[in-house]
């Protein structure tokens, strides 16, 4: 069973990532944490429109956590090629689940618009660390190979 950010303690960190991509892990992991306990506190609502959205948006943010919590993986190994396919498949999502706050800001819910607002900077910053690493990964990839002879 994999575990959700609050269940990770320091102790287990070193088992999931290495130290040099810790600040990525934590940073992810709090912003996706923020992110389902916003998505998890909204209301039922009667309209079914708005609960697909909901229901979506999860989705596509599960997605988006998967293909990020990939991604460092791939870091862990070295492999900078797979990391960056990997964080773009999670800015797709990433971008897929802002379009979902669109609509909630159009739909007459209560609380709507404040939980739109909310997911929007949560999302934003997701999407900042997935550019930021990617550039990060391109950079490692483009500088030549120290001759060990």
């Amino acid at each position: 069973k994999q575990k959700t950010a609050y269940e990770i303690r320091p102790r287990d960190w070193s088992s999931d990532v290495c130290s040099s991509d810790l600040p990525v892990f934590v940073a992810t992991k709090a912003i996706f944490g923020g992110l389902w306990r916003r998505i998890g506190a909204f209301p039922q609502l009667p309209d079914p429109a708005v609960s697909r959205t909901i229901v979506g948006l999860a989705a596509i943010c599960h997605q988006a956590e998967d293909a990020a919590s990939m991604a460092i993986h791939a870091l862990d190994l070295g492999d900078y090629s797979m990391a960056v396919s990997l964080f773009k498949r999670a800015l797709r999502a990433l971008n897929a689940a802002l379009a979902a706050t669109a609509t909630l800001d159009a739909a007459p819910v209560p609380g709507g618009q404040d939980f739109a607002a909310a997911a929007r900077l949560r999302l934003f910053d997701l999407r900042e660390i997935c550019l930021r690493v990617m550039e990060e990964c391109r950079q490692e990839s483009a500088r030549p190979l120290e001759d060990e002879g």
